[in-house]
């Protein structure tokens, strides 16, 4: 009577939801419904699922009757459960979530009874042969987690729930015939601002997040504070894993982070590092964020993760396009029954990218298929001279934008510019970007800058040469767009874009037992192209670059000119005699010189007459 009394207890207690394991209620078993056998036969549900999803049913307990050998109370348990095992849990009256772990870790390698395939939502494994169930469920989308879930066969001759003690006719609770699956979805998004952004367009809105080809933060130029948020879903662990993982690495292409400006919140509270929560390593290229294991254990449910921070555009190499890069890669625990020895779970990896693009006008190192011929397209301003006949002087051959026809024009250098930025309607004001002095071929040089409006306006000609006075529209237009990225994984945290490069790198790694290889898709932003346009209105294209992207761990851009036949700007100094500019020394010093000799000339006549009056 006690042992039914026990059994009695577990049929109530496993109607709780202990932890994170999935539990339901029993119903009542009628009076003198006796099993003759262990045949005894009723459909079990799980519900909660996502379609595709595939779930493994193993048995756990099933009714063996007074005659089975190494029953308790007429239940018997399932190899690899042991005797022992079973008189715990009914003993417990309960499932704990750790001991839903050592069962999943355990039947995994134990008698598989069942596998179904979700649709609509649910699972029904009919005619299941009475007993206690457990279901590890295999998710489709390999960004879920689910915790096992365990269910009951009914028997009895009215239909009633079952998994009691049968001699007895009182009701109890007991594992319910039909539970849903709780699950958690990791989700891993990263974003960013930056209150510096410069990217007026023209029929736009300066800084407009709206505008999909003019994304709030993706151009930037040096010296731009970027702020980041990463966001994920820590799932409810609780002891259902031995040891589980969650960590986070984010890394930095031309990017300087700030680690002291790192938070992490959980469930939007900060959290303090520490060896119960979580270890922080940082430096300016990247940080990592790695959970306790106890900590994890402790979220019994789903966590929103945040994590915030600030990093710095830095000053990049002098070429067309510099891509900044940001790289938030999350690996953590996936599913228990895979959890053999602590740490050696089966581990699950995603991503995601944040890339910012800094430009350049017509930069010394050039790239693509034009290189550093200097004159063609791939320069988008050129310092010439003609003389008062319009005369080149030091011919250079250039070629036109329309024709094929070939002109003659001439290179100076020495000619020194000043870049100003635009204000809200595109007009220029008074704040100085970037000087450049044009080289001995002519170029001119600005690196470092975000798209959007600039005017140019050249403040010294070389000697012989009339300073150009009014200053010139310039803009730098870049179309940005949002890209899936589809790329592979193995176990051992390698990324690859090739399903194949990823299959053979695997088969080839005899240190690596787990030979799994994962595809992922992600988005992020990508540079499609972009245009140098010189003058008002429309202007005119002197260079426009589309690009093409191999997506590899190096993270490697490639690109090419668009239209072979553009030409530079030519921005040309009259060759004369330059008369000094209003507030110069010289028409200073000829207005001093005049009031001097005419005060002069006033005190010498003065002084004669005095001279005179004297005589």
């Amino acid at each position: 009577m006690k042992r039914f009394k026990k059994m009695m207890a577990i049929a109530i207690a496993c109607a709780m939801i202990i932890g994170t394991v999935s539990f339901g209620t029993f119903g009542a078993f009628a009076a003198g419904s006796i099993p003759s056998s262990k045949n005894y036969e009723s459909p079990i549900v799980v519900t909660g699922l996502d379609d595709g999803d595939e779930v493994n049913f193993y048995q756990i307990i099933k009714w063996g009757g007074s005659e089975a050998t190494d029953q308790v109370s007429g239940w018997v348990a399932m190899d690899p459960l042991t005797k022992e095992q079973l008189e715990k849990i009914l003993d417990a009256g309960t499932i704990s979530s750790e001991m839903a772990g050592v069962l999943s870790r355990g039947f995994s390698g134990g008698t598989l009874v069942k596998t179904l395939t979700a649709a609509d939502g649910k699972v029904t494994f009919e005619n299941a042969e009475s007993g206690m169930y457990m279901a590890i469920i295999t998710p489709k989308d390999q960004n879920t987690v689910y915790n096992p879930v365990f269910v009951s066969s009914n028997y009895g001759t009215n239909g009633q729930a079952s998994f009691n003690v049968p001699e007895s006719s009182s009701s109890y609770g007991v594992i319910p015939t039909s539970a849903a699956a709780k699950k958690t979805t990791v989700k891993l998004d990263k974003t960013y601002t930056n209150d510096n952004d410069y990217t007026w367009e023209s029929g736009g809105t300066f800084g407009d997040e709206t505008n999909p080809t003019d994304p709030k933060g993706a151009t930037t130029k040096p010296g731009d504070v970027l702020d980041f948020t990463v966001t994920s879903v820590i799932p409810g662990y609780g002891d259902t894993f031995v040891q589980p993982t969650f960590k986070l690495t984010d890394t930095m292409k031309d990017l300087k982070l700030k680690p002291e400006t790192i938070t992490v919140k959980v469930k939007g509270k900060t959290v303090t590092k520490g060896t119960e929560t979580y270890t922080l390593t940082a430096d300016e290229n990247g940080y990592t964020v790695e959970f306790a294991p106890a900590y994890l254990k402790t979220l019994k449910a789903a966590a929103d993760l945040k994590i915030e921070y600030k990093a710095e555009v830095k000053e990049g190499a002098n070429t067309n396009v510099i891509k900044e890069k940001n790289t938030v890669e999350l690996v953590f625990s996936h599913d228990p029954s895979t959890e053999t020895t602590p740490g050696n779970d089966e581990k699950q990896y995603k991503k995601d990218i944040t890339n910012h693009y800094t430009f350049s006008i017509d930069a010394n190192n050039l790239v693509g298929p034009y290189g550093d011929r200097i004159g063609e397209s791939g320069s988008e301003i050129i310092k010439v001279g003609i003389d008062k006949d319009g005369n080149p002087v030091n011919s250079t051959k250039v070629y036109s934008k329309v024709t094929t026809n070939e002109y003659e024009e001439g290179p100076l250098d020495g000619a020194q510019f000043t870049l100003f930025a635009a204000d809200e309607n595109g007009e220029i004001t008074n704040t100085e970007v970037k000087k450049a002095v044009s080289d001995a071929n002519g170029r001119i040089n600005f690196k470092g800058l975000d798209a959007g409006v600039y005017w140019l306006k050249e403040t010294k000609a070389p000697a012989g040469y009339v300073t150009v006075q009014d200053p010139v529209r310039i803009e730098i237009k870049a179309t940005i767009e949002k890209k899936k990225i589809v790329e592979y994984y193995d176990q051992a945290g390698n990324w690859y874009t090739s399903k194949t490069d990823a299959e053979n790198a695997v088969a080839a790694n005899s240190a690596l037992t787990n030979k799994k290889v994962t595809e992922f898709e992600y988005e992020t932003e990508e540079l499609v192209s972009y245009s140098i346009i010189y003058g008002e209105g429309s202007g005119e294209i002197v260079s426009s670059y589309t690009f093409s992207h191999v997506h590899e761990s190096s993270g490697e851009i490639k690109w090419n000119i668009t239209s072979s036949g553009e030409a530079p700007t030519s921005f040309v100094n009259k060759k004369g005699v330059e008369l000094p500019s209003t507030g110069g020394m010289g028409t200073t010093l000829f207005y001093i010189i005049g009031a001097i000799l005419i005060i002069g000339a006033g005190v010498l006549l003065v002084t004669r007459r005095r001279t005179e009056s004297a005589e």
